[in-house]
This record gives C-alpha cells, sequence and structure tokens, in this order.
C-alpha cells in the first residue's frame, strides 16, 4: 500500500529525521534541491532560464538551494522572491541560510518581475509547499501566478503545488498549475485528492532519507496498488461451496427500475459471491429472471407482502446491498426502514435508499453501533450533500472532499465511500482512510454506482473476507476503477457503459 500524509504527518518526519537521527537540516535541504536538478533534467526541461519562485520557509529554502545547483551548471537563473520581505528576520532558519548562500553564488534574486513569464524556460514552484492553509491574500503573489497559469511556461511544483492545501486537496482559485510536482518521501494527500490533483501534474517521489516518527499517531491513510490486490481478495479454498463465498440480498429495483438491481447482482456475482438473491418489485420478476437466471428473484408487489418476506431473506444473507433502483415512494421508504431496523451483517447503503435517508437521518443514525460499524453508504457529491443537509452542495462537497467525508462520518456512524474522481474511502470513525486511484471517465455513467455496491457486497459476503468494510469497500473501489481502465481500453471511455465494466468486473478480481 502506498503511505500517505497530511501535513502534519509530514512535519513529524521532518522533525524526528532532523532531532531523533540526528540528520543536519540543510543536508535534507540540498538533497530535496538535488532530487529536483534530477527530475528537471531526467524529463527534459530546457533549463537554459528557469525562474525560481521562492516564499520564506523552508520550501522556500529548497528553491535557493536549487537556484545555487543550476547557476553553478551555467543557467541564467532568476529567482522571484514572494515572501514578505528579504530580511533574514522574515524567513525560516533554513530559507535564510539558503538566500544567503544563493546570493553569495551570484544568482539573480528579485521581488518584482519586470519581464513575461515567455522569457523564462522553465518555472519551478517553491513558495509555500505542505504549509499551505486558506486561501491566497497577496495580491502580488495572485497576479504572478495568474500570470504564470495563462502562459505556456512548464511549471515544475516542490512538495506541493503553491495554493493546494496538502492534507485536504483544497485549491486556491489563484493556484499554480504544475505539469510535474517532486513530492519529498511519501505522496500527500493533497496531491491525490481532487482538486489539488489537478493541479499536481505528474507526480514524482523524491526519497531523500526523511524517515517516519514511530510514536507520532499519523494519520492512517493509503492508496492501494497492484501488488495488494492478491493478498486482500477473498481466498478461494479449493474444497468450498456456494456458502463458502457467501450470500449477497440486493434490495433494490423499483417497478420498471429492474437494470440497476440487476447491474448490483451480476457485479456481486462477478465479486466472487456465492449467491445472490434479489429482493424486488414483483413486476421486476420476468425481466430479472432473463437477465441473471443464476439469481433467486424473490418479490413483493406491496407493502404487507415486503414485510412477510423480508425477515427471511435477511436472515439469509451474509451482506445486504439496499437502494439501487429503488425509487422514493412510500413502499421504497418502508422496505429502507425495514432493512435498517433489521439487518445484522455488511450493508452497503447507495441510491435511493441514501435519498431517503437524507429526508429521514433518524432512519440510519437509530441504528445499532455495531450496525454501524459493518455498515458503509456510498454516496456522490450531490446525494453528500443532501445526506449533510444544511446549506451543504454538491460544490461545497467537491471543494473539500475530506471534510464533507468527516462529517458524514460524525452524522451517521458510518463507512462512507465518496465518490469522486479519486474516491476517498473513510471508517466509521474516521481512524483509517483510502484514497483510490485507479478508474477512468469511463465509470462517469448511468450504472456504474450500482456496480460498485454489488462489487461491495460480494467481497463483504465471503466467509473467508475478515477485512475491515473500509478496507474491502477500498478492495472494491479499486477493482471497480480498473474494470473501468479495462472498458476504456476496449471501448473508449467515451463509448463505455455499465454492460462493458461490468464484462471487465470478473478480470479485475481474478
Amino acid at each position: 500500500m502506498k503511505k500517505i500524509l497530511t501535513a502534519k504527518a509530514a512535519k513529524a518526519s521532518d522533525l524526528y529525521t532532523i532531532h531523533s537521527l540526528n540528520i543536519p537540516e540543510p543536508r535534507l535541504i540540498n538533497a530535496a534541491a538535488y532530487a529536483v536538478l534530477d527530475a528537471l533534467q531526467t524529463e527534459g526541461y530546457d533549463l537554459r532560464r528557469p525562474l525560481i519562485l521562492c516564499g520564506s520557509g523552508n520550501n522556500g529554502a529548497d528553491g535557493f538551494a536549487l537556484a545555487r545547483m543550476l547557476f553553478s551548471q551555467g543557467a541564467h537563473v532568476t529567482v522571484l522572491y514572494l515572501g514578505a520581505s528579504l530580511d533574514a528576520a522574515c524567513m525560516s532558519e533554513q530559507c535564510a541560510l539558503h538566500y544567503a548562500q544563493a546570493k553569495q553564488a551570484g544568482v539573480i534574486v528579485l521581488t518584482e518581475l519586470s519581464q513575461a513569464p515567455s522569457a523564462f524556460t522553465v518555472v519551478v514552484d517553491a513558495v509555500y509547499g505542505t504549509g499551505m492553509h486558506g486561501s491566497i491574500k497577496d495580491g502580488h503573489v495572485c497576479a504572478i501566478f495568474d500570470a504564470i497559469n495563462k502562459s505556456t511556461i512548464p511549471v515544475v511544483a516542490i512538495d506541493v503545488p503553491s495554493g493546494v492545501n496538502c492534507t485536504t486537496g483544497e485549491a486556491d482559485a489563484h493556484t499554480l498549475r504544475a505539469a510535474q510536482t517532486v513530492t519529498v518521501q511519501h505522496h500527500k494527500a493533497g496531491l491525490l485528492l481532487y482538486p489539488g490533483a489537478e493541479y499536481a501534474g505528474k507526480i514524482t517521489l523524491a526519497d531523500i532519507g526523511i524517515e517516519s516518527d514511530p510514536d507520532y499517531p499519523s494519520d492512517e491513510i493509503y492508496a492501494l496498488e497492484d501488488s495488494d490486490l492478491a493478498a486482500l481478495l477473498p481466498a478461494r479454498p479449493a474444497r468450498s461451496h456456494k456458502g463458502t463465498f457467501g450470500r449477497v440480498l440486493v434490495v433494490g429495483g423499483a417497478s420498471g427500475m429492474a437494470g440497476a438491481a440487476y447491474l448490483a447482482a451480476m457485479a456481486a456475482y462477478r465479486s466472487g459471491a456465492g449467491l445472490v438473491e434479489i429482493l424486488t418489485h414483483a413486476e421486476n420478476r420476468t425481466i430479472l429472471q432473463q437477465l441473471i437466471p443464476e439469481a433467486i428473484v424473490t418479490c413483493y408487489p406491496d407493502a404487507a407482502a415486503l414485510e412477510a418476506i423480508l425477515p427471511s431473506a435477511l436472515s439469509r444473507a451474509n451482506a445486504v446491498v439496499l437502494g439501487c433502483g429503488l425509487g422514493t415512494s412510500e413502499l421504497a421508504q418502508r422496505c429502507v426502514s425495514l432493512v435498517l431496523q433489521s439487518a445484522a451483517v455488511p450493508l452497503v447503503v447507495d441510491a435511493d435508499a441514501l435519498n431517503i435517508i437524507s429526508a429521514q437521518p433518524t432512519l440510519l443514525q437509530s441504528i445499532s453501533n455495531a450496525q454501524k460499524q459493518r455498515t458503509v453508504i456510498t454516496p456522490h457529491p450531490a446525494e453528500a450533500a443532501r445526506l449533510l443537509g444544511n446549506e451543504a452542495t454538491a460544490q461545497s462537497v467537491t471543494r473539500n472532499v475530506t471534510a464533507a467525508a468527516e462529517q458524514l462520518c460524525d452524522a451517521y456512524g458510518t463507512c462512507v465511500l465518496l465518490k469522486d474522481a479519486h474516491t476517498l474511502i473513510m471508517a466509521h470513525d474516521a481512524s483509517t482512510r483510502y484514497i483510490n486511484l485507479s478508474g477512468s471517465t469511463a465509470l462517469a455513467g448511468a450504472g456504474s454506482g450500482d456496480i460498485l455496491a454489488g462489487c461491495i457486497g460480494g467481497l463483504c459476503a465471503a466467509q473467508t473476507n475478515s477485512l475491515p468494510i473500509a478496507t474491502t469497500a477500498a478492495l472494491a473501489a479499486c477493482l471497480h476503477g480498473k474494470a473501468g481502465e479495462a472498458a476504456t481500453e476496449k471501448v473508449g471511455a467515451r463509448g463505455a457503459m455499465a454492460r462493458d465494466i461490468l464484462a471487465e468486473l470478473a478480470g479485475a478480481a481474478k
């Protein structure tokens, strides 16, 4: 798994390396600068006339050290200092030290830029780094960043593009848009979460010898890699039967909405479930029996029938997927209420069930803590905004998905899978988080969410799965994304449909 750091965790690692491992801070600054220089040379940037933007902190120190190195190699280097003052008292200790060394070496350091960005061949961003919080308030800095963004000059950021919050991925309106970010030691959450990921460009990791503090209660944030899948997928023992791999109950499909239930059920099978039962409206029986004869189709025409058959269906299930195509009718509301009151196995709450809950939050808030800890809600940003209520909007959710997911955990006490280009999965108590990096725009279509819900259910149901539900949800998101990537390869992202993703899911989960 990729370890991902917040700003606080990165700072703690720096301090541990400096004070406990006795590695001098200037050595780390120079190592970071050498790593950036190597990236600039390896990627073939034109280094004849580089412009290095430096702030007053240690990110600026990295920039001054890099300027000195480039100057020694014959580059015509210009440094634009964007701190409050060139007085050493207004800089960090390391920034003041490396500024003095750069000046002594002959590097030109300006506080105003008299030339257009087009006068330079590459821009290196060493202004804020991991220390960015809130918005950029300096109008001079905003104007410089805007001018560079409007130009065609490539930008290489050191650690984090200036304007991006290292922890949340929030991005100021004037954020520098990098072609490449050279980040130190570990990935930073803000480089992977949107909107920050839009500004990071190609991400290059630079190992400069920083070690994590073993005593720091670091944020547990990870991204699954291909090498993790075999270890995390439920085991498939040779001596097994369908019960070994679990039974999934898909509760979904209002009258005329059989497709969503079908996709969720198929995804559960494609993810390895031994048996899938679909509990759906009576009008969907024929079409579902034709679409997926491998599934048991149990039907109800009305609330009385639903109340009669639901307890038995739930008692047979090892995992439940609730909401796909369910609608928001009174019958659907009754269905959601009954399932939430009665389920005692891993539960995936998706789609229309989320919309029903957003209007009646106590439906989910009132279930037992034990059940909350084995439940995952899977909203997209608009659904998340409805669940949060008050003045939340889809736009406010996408500006800071970390805050939105934390608020959902606080409000409902469940695991949260907040869908995005890089989906964020958060355990019920927000203690463990995953950022999913697989996927493509092939997933941005009708039915894709039903497939993800079914995949989570299928993985949860296996009797050989002992993973926390947050890890299982992250695994499902990774497989779902890889299926989207495979569909893109075969038919292209533009024309891919849910059925194409479904067809690739078995290969992703093999």
